[in-house]
């Protein structure tokens, strides 16, 4: 069976991708994940590229709460050039079985098979990078009751409403898995 990649962007900082990513592992620990955060910055003095171990278990890192979720692996990328990802951690990201990314600028990087964009409310500013990742999300998530801004959404996109972004719907869930059955079973990307 090929591999699923997911890639997992927002519309700006802080909105809940980890939480998210995180919430995806919970739901389907049976695709083994490799979770991996991309940073366009520095991250706690990491340069290039971090695999988390799990060892500091007092830890609220981003890889470490993909961990804590069930990933067997967690890698943390910090790339300001826009070829870095690849380039750092292909090698590394080939052996995994399926792979959950966490970015919004290097989306495209990855060939994903699904793509999903975390929304902010709508007094948030959005990321200049998200107008480039939209048009690839193949669904989108926002707090419940959250205010969004609906006609930013393209046609014929989910859009889904979740209480805790760590915490699946059991309709997102579904759609999930229908996507990963539906998509093309040539050879792993």
């Amino acid at each position: 069976m090929p591999r699923l990649k997911i890639v997992v962007g927002g519309s700006a900082k802080g909105v809940g991708k980890t939480s998210l990513v995180c919430g995806l592992i919970a739901a389907t620990p049976e695709f083994a994940w490799t979770a991996v955060k991309i940073a366009s910055h520095p991250h706690n003095g990491v340069d290039l590229v971090l695999e988390d171990m799990g060892v500091n278990t007092d830890d609220n890192r981003d890889t470490y709460r993909y961990l804590r979720a069930g990933a067997e692996r967690a890698f943390l990328v910090t790339a300001e050039e826009a070829n870095a990802p690849t380039r750092l951690i292909w090698s590394v990201l080939r052996t995994a079985p399926n792979i959950l990314i966490e970015t919004t600028r290097f989306a495209s990087e990855f060939k994903p098979d699904i793509c999903i964009g975390v929304l902010g409310n709508s007094t948030t500013p959005v990321k200049e990078s998200f107008g480039s990742f939209l048009p690839r999300a193949d669904a989108l998530v926002a707090r419940v009751g959250q205010d969004v801004r609906l006609d930013k959404i393209p046609v014929g996109i989910p859009l889904f409403r979740l209480a805790e972004l760590d915490q699946i719907s059991p309709e997102m869930h579904a759609w999930l898995l229908r996507k990963n059955e539906r998509r093309p079973r040539g050879m792993a990307r």
